[in-house]
């Protein structure tokens, strides 16, 4: 179910999230956060409960050279065992005014791709000669799929967009992500906010 859910946060959301497997352990129980030249770890458990009640420990530096290097294991990890169903980059030119159009660039090949357009009132397929498209963002566009000739794929969603179980794109697995991600961004916020108020005094 780990795996699955992994996999949905990678193809039907703008986070990117890795597993560590085959690392040479079994177990970790850390937890950090990794901001600019800042640097968070301890065992300290993301729920009021564990701030009220848990006798946790945990360090938090304001240093860049500890940063960096924390930051260099952590990207290790995530090479190691990152995997996603898209190779593709997917890049947006946003509109300067609301209601413009947005032009998608595909980074990384030549030649014809096909397209899935997904708004609110439902999917459309495009081909084009060139690896970019134009859309009108005033459609209130969902997200959008693009596949080339060797099939390899990519995607943009919205933000506030919903993935849902049946938009399944070029036959490419998409579940519905559980609201849970969207909770524990917002809990790490406040966790740094509070921390930062702490150093600040």
């Amino acid at each position: 179910e780990a795996h699955d859910f992994v996999d949905s946060l990678n193809t039907t959301t703008n986070i990117k999230a890795s597993m560590m497997t085959n690392n040479g352990y079994s177990t970790m129980h850390n937890k950090g956060v990794i901001i600019d030249d800042c640097v968070w770890v301890s065992s300290v458990n993301w729920t009021m409960n564990a701030f009220q009640n848990n006798r946790e420990c945990g360090l938090y530096f304001m240093d860049e050279g500890v940063t960096s290097f924390y930051l260099s294991e952590y990207m290790e990890d995530w090479n190691h065992d990152y995997k996603s169903g898209d190779t593709l980059t997917l890049t947006p030119v946003m509109p300067a005014e609301k209601g413009g159009p947005v032009t998608f660039t595909v980074n990384g090949i030549s030649g014809s791709c096909e397209w899935k357009i997904f708004t609110k009132d439902g999917e459309e397929s495009r081909t084009t000669d060139i690896p970019t498209l134009t859309l009108d963002s005033s459609a209130d566009l969902r997200y959008v799929i693009v596949k080339d000739s060797n099939n390899n794929t990519g995607r943009y969603i919205f933000e506030g967009a919903i993935v849902e179980e049946d938009d399944d794109g070029f036959d490419i697995p998409v579940t519905t992500v559980a609201v849970a991600s969207a909770a524990g961004v917002g809990i790490l916020g406040f966790i740094i906010l509070v921390l930062r108020r702490i150093l600040k005094g």
